[in-house]
């Protein structure tokens, strides 16, 4: 149906009210006068009072109506329908909405001037805050991918899915992934970890070396110029099982050592040979020089708080760093940056 056609039906409804009104309505005091006697046969009318006022039709012939809509056009009431003479003022209260700003009139009029007419009114959901999508490696805590947002109107419900990262699989997430937008930013992180990891592992280990050993800087990673010695000890700090079968340890900093039973042996004690903690910086030896940072463009070096210890900060490729301490154990050598970490010789360039 036409908005012609349902106004001129609002119309006609009003009209035929108002003729059922008027034939129904109680007798007019000067047609009453006019149609019964009085004494001696003298019709007498008696004059209507005047009210100052300038005679208007009993009639409506203007209909309004005022349509309420948010941005997409949904309703956010049913319309109000508002009859009227032609001339007359228009008195009308616009609606609120609770969490909608008004951003639009159409077809405002503050009179009745037409037989049909019709304002607008649209609103806006008033905004919310962000609702911030974070992906992360859960073994290593590094950010996979630049972090993303959505947006909402305030109490509009959302729903969310984890983002695809090539070569990794979701494990689990922190913070709301389903639920309102609220006034206040929420966070979600999601989980990932590699799709060729089938474990990860904190236990301490140990693992004594029977030959030289040639070690990675991660799991398949390059080789590097770290040689274990024959015949030393190593504490194991994180054990990465692959689903090939392969477990690789590491040794502390970017040392892995992938396990071979024709090479090393493991214990989950402290073998007699490992160097008691306090005796381990004794040939630790002050300084003061710069190097430059030699380890993978475009990446960043972790540095640890201890030769062999847990990692504390990183560092990018290629900026200059002053070294402060010196120490050597096991044939490898440590370099102490500042207040910044340790790293070892083989990333550093003089």
């Amino acid at each position: 149906m036409s908005l012609g056609t349902y106004f001129k039906r609002i119309f006609n409804r009003n009209v035929r009210r108002s003729r059922f009104a008027k034939k129904h309505a109680a007798p007019n005091v000067s047609m009453i006068n006019q149609v019964l006697p009085k004494e001696n046969s003298v019709f007498v009318s008696v004059p209507e009072p005047e009210t100052g006022f300038p005679e208007t039709s009993s009639e409506p012939d203007s209909t309004i109506i005022i349509i309420y809509q948010d941005e997409n056009h949904n309703a956010l009431r049913s319309p109000e329908i508002i009859s009227g003479n032609r001339g007359d003022k228009l008195n009308v209260t616009f609606k609120e909405f609770e969490n909608f700003d008004l951003i639009k009139i159409t077809g405002f009029t503050s009179v009745f001037s037409m037989e049909y007419g019709a304002i607008t009114l649209t609103y806006r959901k008033k905004n919310a805050g962000l609702v911030w999508i974070f992906c992360q490696d859960m073994d290593d805590r590094h950010f996979l991918q630049k972090p993303v947002f959505i947006r909402g109107g305030l109490n509009d419900e959302y729903s969310l899915s984890s983002p695809a990262v090539l070569g990794y699989s979701v494990k689990h997430a922190s913070g709301p992934v389903t639920g309102f937008f609220k006034d206040r930013q929420q966070v979600v992180t999601y989980y990932y970890r590699r799709d060729e990891y089938a474990d990860v592992s904190y236990d301490i280990g140990f693992l004594r070396f029977k030959d030289f050993y040639c070690c990675s800087d991660a799991p398949n990673g390059r080789k590097t110029r770290v040689v274990i010695a024959k015949n030393t000890v190593w504490q194991i700090f994180e054990t990465i099982e692959l689903v090939s079968g392969e477990k690789w340890h590491c040794l502390g900093g970017n040392i892995w050592a992938c396990f071979n039973h024709d090479l090393m042996e493991y214990s989950s004690v402290q073998p007699q040979k490992t160097l008691k903690l306090e005796n381990r910086f004794s040939d630790c030896i002050n300084l003061k020089i710069k190097a430059k940072i030699d380890f993978v463009p475009n990446k960043k070096l972790f540095l640890y708080d201890r030769p062999f210890g847990t990692k504390i900060s990183s560092i990018p490729d290629g900026k200059i760093v002053t070294l402060t301490a010196r120490h050597r154990e096991n044939g490898i050598i440590w370099f102490k940056i500042g207040d910044f970490g340790w790293t070892i010789f083989e990333y550093l360039k003089f």
